[in-house]
Parts: C-alpha cells; structure tokens; sequence
C-alpha cells in the first residue's frame, strides 16, 4: 500500500543531548527495579527496545567504566549507589570508605562519563575519557 507506515512500524524520535542526560540520570536510579523503567524514554534508543535491554546496557557501561585510568573509582561508585544500592547516599559513601564531598564529587564524575558514554553510543561517535 500506499502512505505512511503504521505507528508500530515508526521508531520514536531521537532524543536531543540535553533529553537523552536527562534520561540517563533519570533511570539510574530506577535500575534496580525493572518494572520502574517501562516508560523510561531510553526505551528505543540504541540502549534498547525494552527495560532489560536498556538496563543491561547501562549495567554493561558502567562495567566498563573500569577500563578507564581511575575508573574503578567510578564504577565503583555508580555500582553501590545504583545498580545495588546502599539506603543512602551516606551509607554509599560509607561503604566505599569515602568523604561525603568525596564520594559526591566521584558520583557527579561518573554520571557524567557514563552519560557522555552512552550518548557516544547512540549518535556513533567516538569517546574521550577524562
């Protein structure tokens, strides 16, 4: 036929930079509960179609912000505030033998790379580490 393709055959539209690290932050959170990330605008990205695959790659970019000069330290911290999170921000902090300032200043660090990351993979670019 003729016309435009059905609705379920058209992807959803890209999101902007500044949408897309809104997203991430967003989900972060929400990444060790699944069900929570069903209207997760990451959904259709090249993260994934569905909530576990979009929580996957997230789980599999943190996992090799470890790869980095000092990324442990960043992987680390995303590891024990998101993906098996201690009650608080200040029992993370705690846990990691860290400062409070210290932790969140390495918190801030690793949100950002692991969004600047994500978002090289989804427009195809290539990353720079810090």
């Amino acid at each position: 036929g003729s016309g435009p393709p059905p609705d379920s055959m058209q992807r959803p539209l890209p999101l902007s930079r500044e949408a897309f690290g809104a997203a991430v932050r967003a989900a972060l959170p929400q990444l060790h509960r699944p069900d929570r990330l069903a209207g997760c605008p990451l959904i259709g990205t090249s993260l994934g179609a569905d909530p576990a695959e979009v929580r996957s790659a997230v789980r599999a970019a943190v996992e090799a912000l470890a790869e980095l000069p000092r990324g442990d330290r960043l992987r680390a911290v995303l590891h024990r505030t998101y993906l098996s999170p201690a009650p608080s921000q200040e029992a993370a902090a705690q846990a990691l033998d860290l400062p409070f300032s210290t932790y969140r200043r390495y918190l801030a660090k690793a949100v950002d790379e692991l969004t600047e990351r994500l978002w090289a993979g989804e427009t195809g670019q290539q990353v720079d580490s810090f």
